[in-house]
């Protein structure tokens, strides 16, 4: 198999368009037919190609009835062309990873792979990011209760709102073995998190839970944190870019001492305060799996930078740390100073765009909208003073790479 993969790989090459679709028929008319059969990977991913080639590629792919991965990410595939693959998809029984993301499938594309999805009864990873849209999703929903072997499912940064979010809560209970749900970069509300809330009880093998820039306020943010209590085993938690605010994260610290094998925990951009943070750190203790933290571009000063230096030293297993565009001041960098030598595993600490020091008290005043242009005019000053940034790398393990 893995010849077989070599040898299309070497055939194909780095070839675009219509140069593709010429190199795989020419591989499959001169290789051996146990060669052919033998063929389990086909990667054709940022090659330009467009519905023409799409409708090309489906009338070769039937000869690959032992293919395992299809991989179409970043083309040009409108409606047209996935109608033309999907006519295909019911022949390559054996597939278990399609990746359809960052083309344009739209309506009319997913309706067709909406019909050929009940076939690929193998598929473990189907990737949907960028591809379709609300009704797109709830079309392709109808038909995810029959891929129970699915263990990855993409849908990110599709304009997914309610209705969408909907439809796939409805879908979810049937994805038993399902381990990754990246809905990020989507639109569904608190309505939509509350729905996906009372389907997650269902997915029980879920390790990785993607639900950043949602439009997600506090309300949906308690409703899914409700439920986390019952996966145990997740390992990544991304509600980065939502409303959650102190009440949200309050409302996921009493969740998270449940979540013992957490590695990843992101809340970038959260509206986050001190009592959030506070609140936080008053569970991290319990996270010892933790290596990666980030609460960048919050508004935690320095109250909640020494709540969360006290549980730092919990976080044995620490690798990224990122605190960086707070209001932290001088008192919070002492405490992070002197947390920072117990963190024996850190190879990256963020502590830009703080308040510390003169001319970071200068640059953190500043509306972040125009932070970009201070930085422009003042392109020697940096938002941390020299003391504090010498004591800040002096405090980091060896080899911790330090932004200030």
């Amino acid at each position: 198999m893995e010849a077989a993969d070599a040898a299309l790989a070497a055939a194909v090459g780095n070839a675009e368009g219509v140069g593709a679709i010429a190199a795989l028929q020419g591989f499959l008319d001169a290789a051996a037919p146990a060669t052919v059969v033998a063929v389990a990977n086909l990667d054709l991913h940022y090659r330009n190609l467009t519905d023409v080639h799409a409708e090309a590629l489906s009338a070769l792919l039937p000869r690959l009835a032992g293919l395992h991965r299809l991989v179409l990410q970043g083309n040009k595939v409108g409606g047209a062309g996935a109608t033309a693959l999907t006519a295909a998809l019911p022949r390559l029984t054996q597939l278990q990873q399609l990746d359809l993301s960052y083309n344009g499938i739209g309506y009319a594309g997913s309706a067709a792979l909406a019909s050929a999805l009940p076939h690929l009864t193998q598929l473990r990873q189907l990737d949907l990011g960028d591809s379709i849209d609300d009704a797109s999703a709830a079309a392709v929903a109808a038909t995810l209760p029959c891929l129970t072997q699915l263990l990855h499912l993409n849908l990110r940064n599709n304009s997914i709102g309610e209705a969408g979010a909907a439809a796939l809560a409805a879908a979810l209970p049937h994805l038993a073995q399902l381990q990754l749900l990246d809905m990020g970069d989507n639109c569904i509300g608190d309505a939509g998190a509350a729905n996906l809330a009372a389907a997650l009880p269902h997915v029980t093998q879920l390790r990785q839970l993607d639900v950043d820039n949602n439009k997600i306020g506090a309300a949906g943010a308690a409703a899914l944190v409700a439920v986390l209590t019952d996966h145990k085993q997740l390992q990544q938690l991304d509600l980065s870019h939502n409303y959650i605010g102190d009440s949200g994260a309050a409302g996921l610290a009493a969740a998270l001492p449940y979540l013992t094998q957490l590695e990843k925990l992101d809340l970038d951009n959260s509206s986050i305060g001190d009592a959030g943070a506070a609140a936080l750190a008053a569970a991290l203790p319990h996270l010892t799996q933790l290596r990666v933290l980030s609460l960048y571009c919050n508004s935690i000063g320095d109250a909640g930078v020494a709540a969360l230096a006290d549980a730092l030293s919990h976080l044995t297993q620490l690798q990224q740390l990122n605190l960086s565009m707070n209001n932290v001041g001088d008192a919070g960098a002492a405490a992070l100073v002197a947390a920072l030598p117990r963190l024996t595993q850190l190879l990256q600490l963020d502590v830009s765009w703080n308040r510390l020091g003169d001319i970071g008290a200068a640059a953190s005043t500043a509306d972040r909208s125009d932070r970009t242009q201070l930085q422009q005019r003042n392109a020697e000053v940096t938002a941390i003073a020299p003391v504090a940034m010498t004591a800040v790398k002096t405090a980091c393990p060896k080899g911790c790479t330090v932004f200030v």
